[in-house]
C-alpha cells in the first residue's frame, strides 16, 4: 500500500509542476487547492528533499536546511 501511495504522491508532484511551471515547493502545496500537504510527503518519504529525489527532480542548489532549528 505504501508503494501505491508513493506513486500517487509523485504523480501529484508532477501535476504541481505542470500547474506552476517549476519544480514543486512546499509553498506551492500550501497555496494550491486539491494537493496533498507537505507533511504527507515527509510522512511517506522521510523528508521533502527525499520526495523530490524519488520524483526524479535534481535540485542541488535548493537549501533544504532553512527551516531546521540550530
Amino acid at each position: 500500500m505504501d508503494n501505491i501511495k508513493k506513486i500517487r504522491l509523485i504523480s501529484e508532484l508532477r501535476r504541481v509542476e505542470k500547474v506552476t511551471g517549476k519544480i514543486p515547493r512546499t509553498i506551492d502545496l500550501q497555496n494550491l487547492k486539491g494537493f496533498p500537504g507537505y507533511k504527507t510527503y515527509v510522512k511517506y518519504f522521510g523528508s521533502w528533499k527525499n520526495a523530490l529525489k524519488e520524483a526524479g527532480y535534481n535540485c542541488p542548489n535548493r537549501n533544504f536546511e532553512w527551516n531546521k532549528k540550530k
